[in-house]
């Protein structure tokens, strides 16, 4: 299951998967 999430991760790239983590919580809040 981590090796999926962690190919997954690689996949979409680093730099994509904080954005998306930094943004979820502002949506959240909104």
């Amino acid at each position: 299951m981590f090796a999926a999430i962690w190919s997954r991760f690689f996949r979409r790239g680093p730099l994509e998967y904080l954005l998306n983590a930094a943004t979820k919580p502002v949506k959240h809040i909104r």
